[in-house]
């Protein structure tokens, strides 16, 4: 099995959220004043620059090893990460 060539990270970040439709002032009001949504993701970091990175759950891998296709790409301004560190992956037996 080929080995990953991306950096395994868990990142916090800030979600940002809208309500859609009409919300009057008190509720709107009431809401600017909740905590932080904080999320968590896991993911394969594929770019990491100046102002967001590039996260990948999920990779496929060709015959040479490198990985040539990401699924559910998602990006994360970097105003917004509050906490990325490395994982690391275990090794296994094979079987």
């Amino acid at each position: 099995m080929p080995k990953p060539t991306e950096r395994l990270v868990k990142v916090q970040w800030i979600d940002s959220h809208t309500y859609v439709g009409w919300r009057d002032r008190e509720f709107l009001i009431k809401e600017a004043q909740q905590e932080e949504l904080l999320c968590e993701s896991i993911g394969y970091l594929l770019y990491e620059g100046e102002d967001h990175i590039v996260l990948a759950p999920n990779l496929s891998y060709e015959n040479d090893g490198k990985w040539g296709s990401a699924s559910n790409v998602f990006l994360i301004p970097n105003v917004s990460i509050k906490k990325m560190e490395d994982l690391k992956i275990a090794k296994t037996k094979s079987a």
